[in-house]
C-alpha cells in the first residue's frame, strides 16, 4: 500500500478489502492525493463517516470518492429497484 501511496504515476486507488479497514485506507490515500474509489461500506460506523467526511473536506486539492455496490446487478441476489 505504501508503495501505491506514494505513487505520483498513480491518481486513483480502488479498496476493495475488509469491511473494517475501509475508513482508514479511505482517509489514508484521500491525504495521499488519490482518487478513491470503495466497495461498500464506505464506513463501519458514524465516528468512522466523520473522520472520512473531515479528511475529504480538508483536502488541498478535491479528490473523487465513489463507492461502489458490487451486487448491484447479480441476478442471484434478487431485485433492485
Amino acid at each position: 500500500m505504501e508503495a501505491v501511496l506514494a505513487d505520483p504515476f498513480i491518481d486513483t486507488v480502488v479498496i476493495a478489502t475488509r469491511h473494517d479497514s475501509h475508513a482508514p485506507l479511505v482517509c489514508r490515500a484521500l491525504k495521499a492525493g488519490k482518487h478513491v474509489f470503495v466497495e461498500k461500506p464506505l464506513a463501519l460506523n458514524a465516528e468512522q463517516l466523520d473522520e472520512i467526511e473531515e479528511t475529504w473536506r480538508t483536502l488541498p486539492e478535491p479528490r473523487l470518492l465513489m463507492v461502489g455496490f458490487n451486487r448491484r446487478f447479480c441476478s442471484a441476489c434478487g431485485p433492485y429497484p
